[in-house]
């Protein structure tokens, strides 16, 4: 989806030519996202 390769056919030519073993274009380290806030999921706090 980065690639915008979204047809089968452009995805059998990456596989094809090993493009899916190269780095992203534009690829920088991720951005942490923000904690998940949700009653159900537990923090650090409850299993201390």
């Amino acid at each position: 989806m980065a690639t915008g390769a979204c047809r089968y056919k452009s995805v059998k030519s990456m596989l094809e030519n090993s493009l899916d073993k190269e780095p992203l274009p534009g690829n920088k380290s991720p951005v942490p996202s923000e904690p998940l806030h949700h009653d159900n999921v537990r923090g650090a706090e409850y299993f201390q």
